[in-house]
């Protein structure tokens, strides 16, 4: 799934024909046109962090190295949001205290495991979800109500919203196995 596709239905919700077109076309327009998908893509960047932050997190797990009693927040290679474990190299949960900007743990080799915002996107990237993803459709609401917000357009905002958290719901939802009683006969 393209971040393109997102924008472009967003641009379409939005009433944006000649953004639109040239973003399904993929040439560049005037001045005006470049400036509007310029504010759909950073749209596009802000709806994506907000998904990875609050909804559907980017796991990742990374070994590192701890000398001095702490690390950083940015000697990580992701921006980090949520610490969920650190285990030694046997395996091992290991107890540390979280900071606003480092982690605070005795000197070792560990694994850490932790969510992180996406990297910047442009336009041909690909999105970065893949367990429980929302679908284009749904991120290009979240765009259309961040571009109205912009534009001050509030009631198309919380429209689009509404919208928006209803997909990201049923895209969350944990499905289960539904099963049917057995029956007896008589």
């Amino acid at each position: 799934m393209k971040l393109k596709t997102a924008i472009y239905y967003a641009s379409m919700f939005l009433g944006l024909d000649e953004v639109s077109e040239l973003i399904e076309s993929g040439e560049v327009g005037d001045e005006e046109q470049e400036k509007e998908k310029a504010i759909l893509l950073r749209c596009a960047n802000l709806v994506v962090s907000e998904i990875a932050s609050d909804w559907i997190p980017l796991k990742t797990r990374e070994s590192i190295t701890v000398t001095g009693g702490e690390i950083e927040y940015t000697e990580l290679k992701e921006r980090v949001v949520d610490v969920y474990c650190i285990e030694d190299k046997v395996g091992n949960k290991i107890a540390f205290r979280e900071l606003y900007d480092r982690i605070i743990l005795e000197n070792g080799e560990y694994v850490i495991e932790y969510s992180h915002l996406p990297s910047e996107m442009e336009m041909e990237d690909d999105l970065p979800f893949k367990k429980n993803s929302p679908s284009e459709r749904v991120i290009a609401y979240g765009v259309a109500c961040e571009y109205s917000i912009i534009s001050g357009a509030a009631e198309e905002a919380s429209v689009f919203e509404q919208r928006f958290t209803d997909g990201l719901n049923c895209a969350t939802r944990v499905k289960k196995e539904q099963k049917i009683k057995r029956r007896r006969w008589a």
